[in-house]
């Protein structure tokens, strides 16, 4: 009898095991998986000419933010600052792409220069946001048509330069003659200033195009301003009048009792009476998207280039009272943005 039982009791605690094991189960996969470490965050490269691009890094950041990708823990940035020295792009670029990022976002002309080719050689995406042409600058094969490996967000500022000068007349009707400033080494600018001179007549405006070339040219035409000597100031898309437009130009306008035409709201802040463009954290909101799915897998080159999805005008009232100039209500209910 004794022998006879063994085998079932053998059999009974073999179930017993087994009904063990299965609900161990779960809790063995637990352990497995904390044993093994989770995979490292993307790498988001950023690379900047200077501060004047933090609104789109900002922008980037509150769009990634919203899909999830939160700051060192889902995403990690690595950003280089050229503080203002174009020269200083190409390094910054490779101590980038050294790196070994998912993905590298330019944000500007100069900046998608110095790192396009370099990002490409070594087959990293790239994203670039707030390019004034891509197609222009080498940057793209046609206008919305991306070269491999890269897409982007451009500006549009140039196309943009007819409804300006529209504005103008619409805003100060009298004003008759309007002083165009421009980067004669940038293709964006003298594109905007060419675009200003063929629209100015059809609009009844007289366009005085002047060319700044340097820091030494945009002193010198600053420390000129004099009351009643220009109606009115309108810039075209330069990084020269990007680094110099609140501490020089902006100031000695206002002090001159200038008005002065910007192209977004940054130039609104930084000083520009008015300013009708693209916003420009907004920009960095829209190019998220597209560095999104990058990080998802998708390739840059098979999504096009896009232009601005928001458009806002912009009016600076402090700095337009201090020209003596006033806006009709029906004016400031057009505005997006208001600086009181």
């Amino acid at each position: 009898m004794e022998r006879e039982a063994l085998p079932a009791r053998i059999r009974r605690l073999r179930r017993v095991i087994l009904r063990f094991m299965i609900a161990a189960l779960p809790l063995l996969g637990s352990v497995s998986a904390c044993g093994r470490k989770p995979a490292p965050p993307p790498i988001v490269a950023i690379l900047m000419l200077g501060d004047i691009r933090q609104p789109v890094l900002d922008g980037v950041k509150e769009g990634l933010a919203r899909y999830g990708y939160v700051s060192a823990r889902d995403v990690v940035y690595v950003v280089r600052n050229a503080n203002g020295k174009e020269k200083a792009l190409a390094e910054l670029a490779g101590e980038l792409l050294a790196v070994g990022p998912d993905v590298i976002c330019p944000l500007g002309n100069p900046e998608a220069e110095a790192c396009m080719q370099p990002a490409r050689a070594r087959g990293i995406p790239v994203v670039f946001m707030a390019v004034s042409n891509p197609a222009e600058h080498r940057l793209a094969k046609g206008t919305f048509d991306p070269l491999p490996g890269s897409t982007g967000v451009k500006t549009g500022y140039s196309i943009r330069m007819p409804k300006r000068l529209q504005l103008i007349t619409m805003f100060f009707p009298h004003i008759k003659t309007v002083t165009v400033l421009y980067e004669p080494a940038g293709a964006a600018s003298q594109r905007a200033k060419r675009t200003c001179v063929e629209a100015g007549p059809s609009l009844g405006l007289q366009v005085r195009p002047r060319a700044l070339r340097n820091s030494e040219d945009v002193q010198r035409f600053a420390e000129s301003l004099a009351e009643g000597e220009h109606e009115i100031i309108l810039a075209t898309p330069s990084p020269l009048l990007d680094r110099y437009r609140k501490q020089l130009i902006a100031p000695a306008a206002a002090r001159a009792r200038i008005p002065t035409f910007g192209l977004d709201r940054q130039d609104c802040i930084d000083g520009s009476t008015i300013a009708y463009g693209p916003g420009t954290q907004s920009i960095g909101v829209q190019a998220a998207r597209l560095v999104r799915k990058v990080l998802q897998g998708s390739r840059a080159d098979s999504m096009p280039i896009e232009l601005p999805e928001n458009i806002e005008l912009s009016i600076n009232l402090k700095v337009a009272n201090q020209a003596n100039l006033r806006f009709a209500p029906t004016i400031l209910q057009l505005a997006d943005f208001i600086i009181r």
